[in-house]
């Protein structure tokens, strides 16, 4: 907290420093003239959610931050538990002992409004396990002719031996970057047809290296395209997507075709990939350049809905309150703190955003804002929210907790259904976009009977609905995504029920 109070003296420094004051006694006002400070919103860990260090090993967290023009980049770093692994101020952790712990970045300013803040998971080991093989493995599946043609891209993975190995870092090599490139996440782009080999080689300083050899072939120019509707709209958290698209002829090069969308506002496109950034509607077009063809097709952005879960790690939501999360497979795992010594817990939900980058909601069209989640009994659950425009929810109370009237829904795995109307129950708007710039699910008050041993809750997802009922309608939803896969090993959207 040393580091928190000297960043807090700071900047408070800095506004006296450079405000101008004025008062007179006739309207005994004060005037405050300063730029307002551009907060911290994001801090990103370069490196696998999960670190592993041998006893003794020390490793320096390499990260970015935005926006670019924040006022204070400062970062400050803890640990869950000092004797397994200590970290500097400087990001450099070091491993003291067998076991597991988090290290946590947050905004060195510590505004809850405005926090951001990245975990990641330490695994410290008895002694380093190098590699001592890596297989590479090719997830874009060739044309139907088996070729990879000009201005392909081909997604590589790879498999690192033993499955105990120590560190995951590798790095990717081209051997002719005239003919193909190569990302740090393994994305080859044929440039040229030829001959290249792309390798993996390991970072653990095992010299270990896997290796792949492509032949490109010239591209093949398409003459027309045929493109699937969509079944029906899309929700803005899905990611990116496939539409379903069929070249003609059939061994047509996909980069043979310009991809454009008519509002980016919407949807932005690339080789027949689209990836949801606004509400609205939009038209997504293929041409092909070599017979001017032109095909289209409407995608539609749900206005208000959203889905948080694992597979977009649950977006910006993130543990406050001195509570820290981890993600698993097909979860998020809150861990409370304690609000006094024997007393009573509390394990907050933020999600990140501030009034620079709010996040959109219809609380007309999806009023529900809902979990599925295991939340211990008797808290107070409440759901604290700020539009852009200063407008307070008012602390609402939530479905689940002692001070509401309302049962809690049981779902048949178990879990909580935990929710608030926000149409109903709160002062915004009903019939067009409300722009938060602040929204927290308040778990406090759970008392230390109801708490479990490991002080931790799950989250399965967080998601709007039109209704409850529209909820109750569809049991369990095992998928909320509703995702098919492709040649390219990439999702395409189906129908999904959006409640």
């Amino acid at each position: 907290m040393k580091n928190i109070s000297k960043s807090l003296f700071l900047l408070t420094g800095a506004v006296l420093a450079t405000g101008m004051f004025t008062a007179c006694d006739d309207d005994k006002q004060l005037t405050l003239n300063a730029e307002e400070a551009r907060m911290l919103e994001s801090i990103t860990f370069q490196c696998s959610e999960t670190l592993k260090l041998a006893v003794g090993m020390d490793s320096t967290l390499v990260y970015t931050y935005g926006p670019e023009d924040v006022t204070d980049p400062r970062v400050y770093f803890k640990s869950d538990n000092e004797s397994i692994a200590t970290v500097d101020d400087d990001g450099t952790i070091h491993a003291v002992s067998v076991g597991e712990t988090t290290i946590t970045a947050l905004s060195a300013l510590g505004f809850k409004v405005y926090d951001a803040e990245a975990v990641l998971r330490v695994c410290v080991i008895p002694e380093l396990i190098q590699a001592s093989q890596i297989n590479i493995i090719c997830e874009t599946a060739p044309s139907e002719e088996g070729f990879y043609y000009v201005t392909d891209e081909v997604q590589l993975s790879a498999e690192i031996l033993p499955v105990d190995h120590t560190y995951d870092r590798i790095k990717w090599v081209s051997s002719d970057e005239s003919v193909a490139t190569v990302t740090a996440d393994g994305l080859v782009t044929a440039v040229n047809k030829g001959d290249v080999t792309i390798k993996a080689i390991a970072l653990d300083k095992s010299n270990t290296t896997g290796s792949i050899n492509f032949h490109f072939y010239e591209l093949v120019e398409a003459e027309r395209t045929e493109i699937k509707p969509l079944d029906g709209p899309v929700c803005i958290t899905h990611g990116t997507f496939d539409l379903d698209v069929t070249y003609f002829p059939a061994g047509a090069t996909i980069g043979a075709v310009k991809w454009e969308s008519d509002d980016e506002s919407i949807c932005k496109v690339n080789r027949g990939q689209v990836t949801p950034v606004g509400f609205g509607t939009c038209n997504i077009t293929a041409t092909c350049p070599s017979t001017g063809d032109v095909q289209s097709v409407q995608v539609t952005v749900e206005p208000g809905w959203y889905i948080w879960n694992s597979a977009n790690k649950f977006g910006h939501w993130y543990a406050g309150s001195n509570a820290t999360f981890i993600y698993e497979s097909d979860r998020l795992k809150v861990k409370m703190s304690e609000m006094s010594a024997g007393g009573q817990w509390r394990g907050d939900l933020i999600l990140v955003n501030d009034k620079n980058n709010p996040v959109r909601f219809h609380f007309g069209e999806y009023p529900v804002l809902a979990m599925r989640c295991t939340i211990p009994a008797d808290g107070r659950n409440t759901l604290d929210g700020v539009s852009v425009d200063g407008v307070n929810a008012g602390n609402p109370q939530c479905n689940e907790g002692r001070y509401n009237t309302v049962p809690p829904i049981i779902l048949a795995d178990g879990t909580k259904l935990v929710y608030i109307d926000m149409g109903a129950r709160t002062k915004y708007s009903t019939t067009g976009y409300t722009d938060m710039s602040l929204l927290q699910f308040k778990v406090a008050d759970i008392p230390a009977a109801n708490v479990p041993a490991d002080k931790m809750y799950t989250v399965y997802w967080i998601r709007t609905f039109r209704s409850v009922e529209g909820y109750i309608r569809q049991p369990m939803q095992p998928n909320l995504y509703a995702t098919t896969k492709t040649g390219t090993n990439r999702p395409v959207l189906r129908k999904l029920p959006h409640g």
